[in-house]
């Protein structure tokens, strides 16, 4: 019987070492063990992501290698996919997350991904937008902008209702929960009097820098608050690109000068032994929207920090029994109060949960599965 090759995926993606967005790629290189697949993470994490990754013998991690051109071209933001190499694939699975951000320094990054999905367009094969939110947007112009780009993709599948109703005309579009939601979680024997602190640090984002120092304040009352009640707490970094563990740093060296410790966990990779680390809390407070997916899933009482609307929407759709204060508008919660921390959902819920996030995949699924 003649043998038959495995087909050829690019998967484009954050490759910045961070908590959810690599849970995305385990997700899939599980999923479609028959398929062969290919991603670029940036040169300064390339060998972490080719040692952790190397358990998957259908994966390939490539290096960026740029030709004196490549790098003249970067140098002036003339940025464009290599057709040739683009040929190489049999389509390209974008997991996206929240990279449909209006932001005038993501301009390069947008002409790059509009010409990226033209070509595989040109070339008839597929390109799926999965897992991702749309927005902030300022401008009519960036909202009709992805509108044309959406139109030329195979698949979008959005992670909230809001961003699906915005392109709601297109027939390509869809909503699922955020692909996390269906990841097999080890069971894991949660540790009594166990706080876990998901961080972020503000001052890496522009539109919330001026509210770092109550944010900071307020968790350290937390962590106050339950050392004090006999907790041990721990902070886990989800992205130390973006500063995770410096905010984690900053708000442990707070405690320590008032008398108290605490623990620090920064991923790095290792997806296994962090989340081990993590799932082992009796409850948490998250920030990072994953950790409160991961919470959710694995049946930790969570008070949710939202610096984001795509937090609160996915709270508001899933009616998620958690308790969300926003941040970005410095409303807090009273870390005295035991009713901070929401109901744990039911089993049925989790599972309807679980179920519904498979939907995420539902057109690879025709496409590689077939």
């Amino acid at each position: 019987m003649k043998g038959y090759e495995l087909m050829k995926i690019l998967v484009r993606g954050y490759f910045n070492l961070n908590v959810g967005d690599d849970l995305y790629l385990h997700l899939l290189f599980r999923r479609y063990k028959e398929t062969n697949f290919c991603f670029v993470p940036p040169d300064e994490h390339y060998e972490i992501y080719a040692k952790h990754f190397s358990c998957y013998p259908n994966v390939k991690v490539l290096p960026r290698s740029f030709s004196l051109v490549d790098r003249i071209k970067l140098k002036f933001g003339i940025s464009r996919p290599n057709f040739a190499v683009l040929k190489e694939f049999d389509g390209c699975i974008h997991i996206a997350g929240s990279i449909f951000m209006e932001n005038l320094h993501n301009n390069e990054f947008d002409v790059f991904l509009k010409r990226e999905v033209k070509a595989f367009h040109k070339l008839g094969r597929p390109y799926f937008f999965l897992s991702c939110n749309f927005g902030p947007y300022i401008t009519h112009k960036y909202l009709t902008e992805k509108q044309k780009l959406f139109s030329l993709a195979t698949d979008v599948c959005f992670r909230d209702r809001y961003s699906k109703d915005l392109f709601s005309d297109l027939a390509n579009i869809r909503y699922a929960p955020d692909a996390v939601f269906a990841y097999d979680f080890p069971p894991a024997e949660k540790i009594p009097n166990t706080l876990g602190i998901s961080i972020i640090d503000l001052r890496s984002r522009r539109s919330l820098a001026e509210n770092f120092k109550n944010y900071i304040e307020n968790i350290v009352q937390a962590g106050e608050i339950y050392i004090k009640k006999g907790y041990k707490v721990t902070f886990f970094s989800f992205c130390k690109d973006e500063g995770d563990h410096k905010a984690a740093k900053e708000a442990i060296s707070i405690l320590n000068s008032k008398g108290k410790a605490a623990s620090h966990v920064i991923y790095s990779g290792d997806m296994q032994g962090f989340l081990s680390r993590y799932s082992a809390m009796e409850r948490v407070i998250a920030c990072r929207f994953h950790s409160m997916v991961i919470s959710a899933m694995l049946g930790q009482p969570v008070a949710v920090l939202s610096y984001s609307d795509k937090i609160a929407r996915v709270v508001k759709d899933l009616n998620l029994p958690f308790v969300c204060c926003n941040i970005h508008e410095n409303i807090y919660p009273d870390w005295k109060c035991e009713d901070v921390f929401g109901c744990v959902p039911s089993k049925e819920k989790l599972e309807f949960f679980k179920q519904s996030a498979q939907k995420v995949f539902e057109n690879t699924d025709k496409f590689l599965l077939k």
